[in-house]
């Protein structure tokens, strides 16, 4: 059942509450009719086009299997029907006519799967709690070093990126946290790791003999890399992270105001949905893509195309995370302009950059 228990209103929690009695199958939308109703579901957590894929394929296989098995779907419902007006016919004026559901308390809980807490008290003095069922892992590619996370704050168990995004170094390292949850939850796993680099159990031997000063070998890391690493991090801690992510959320402003100044839409359709590190300005009617980014490309600034396979060639991406500065902005929004001139879209010249400037210099 969908629901969870409330922990505000006292611990350890009481009472597990989900949606009142009325029905949520659609059914009953149409009535109970003793015929077949599939309900379809994608994962929440899935990007939008893979949820498409995933039901457009799941309605085809229920529509392959009824037009397979369509004789003994009928023979079904047919004797539901014929069980249906004989029970209608033998209990005439007695049965009632209407049903009320009514939610009554379990003598024992259900054991189905859920999470358990532990409190703590908060630097400010109010209580907080941990989880301490499934484990909550955050992909930050396009994020991390350019918008806000809190992984303590936000009780987020695993955070990972790559080098080559925000933090501002070369392709080529993937960085990832772990909290003590989920390294707990590794050492009690049952089941090998598949992917024999990426197994945790070679390589945290060797990190923790090198936090105790101790040499150890399981594989050559690429060592540049590791002191590009390094460099970058002092970058990032010189600044400060809150300067950092206001930084990184005024040229995002500023260069979507500039897109905005030229007529160009965006793929996110709310502002407050957009991110701070990347824009993805659509194309606008009459331009194509591969014209507009050679145009780019020859004004001295490299962007690149769309990666949603719905739409990816209705818009193209820039990124503005790490070390960019205003200047960068600004060049970029130059290009752009440059580049859509030359692809015979008619706009006011320099409204982009003026846009973006307006908003750097405020």
């Amino acid at each position: 059942p969908y629901g969870d228990y409330d922990v505000r209103e006292a611990w350890p929690p009481k009472n597990f509450y989900t949606y009142n009695h009325h029905p949520r199958y659609l059914v009953n939308q149409f009535s109970l009719r003793n015929r077949l109703a599939i309900l379809s579901e994608a994962f929440s957590h899935e990007r939008f086009y893979q949820r498409i894929f995933s039901t457009y394929a799941f309605v085809t296989e229920i529509l392959e299997h009824t037009n397979k098995e369509s004789t003994e779907i009928q023979r079904i419902t047919k004797e539901a029907d014929e069980k249906t007006i004989q029970t209608i016919k033998n209990e005439a004026g007695k049965a009632k006519k209407g049903v009320r559901f009514k939610m009554v308390p379990l003598e024992q809980l259900n054991d189905f799967p859920t999470y358990d807490y532990i409190s703590y008290t908060k630097p400010d003095g109010s209580k907080g709690f941990y989880r301490t069922g499934n484990m909550i892992a955050v992909d930050g590619v396009c994020s991390v070093a350019g918008e806000e996370l809190y992984m303590t704050d936000w009780d987020v168990d695993l955070a990972f990126t790559a080098s080559q995004k925000a933090v501002g170094v070369p392709p080529g390292l993937a960085l990832l946290v772990a909290r003590p949850r989920a390294l707990k939850a590794f050492h009690s796993r049952k089941t090998p790791v598949g992917s024999y680099y990426s197994d945790w159990t070679n390589w945290l031997p060797i990190m923790e003999a090198y936090e105790a000063r101790k040499g150890a070998y399981f594989a050559t890391p690429a060592v540049n890399l590791v002191w590009a690493l390094n460099v970058s991090l002092g970058q990032i801690l010189a600044e400060g992270m809150n300067a950092r992510f206001a930084r990184h959320a005024l040229l995002s402003r500023a260069f979507k105001a500039g897109i905005g100044a030229l007529g160009l839409g965006q793929v996110p359709v709310r502002p407050e949905a957009a991110a701070n590190t990347l824009t993805a300005p659509r194309f606008p009617a009459g331009v194509s893509g591969a014209d507009f980014l050679a145009r780019v490309g020859k004004a001295g600034v490299t962007l690149a195309g769309g990666l949603h396979a719905a739409i990816k060639s209705e818009y193209f991406r820039v990124g503005h995370m790490g070390a960019v500065s205003a200047g960068d902005v600004l060049a970029v929004l130059g290009a752009v302009e440059t580049a859509l001139h030359g692809c015979g879209y008619v706009f006011e010249a320099g409204a982009g950059v003026a846009a973006a400037q307006a908003l750097i210099s405020a």
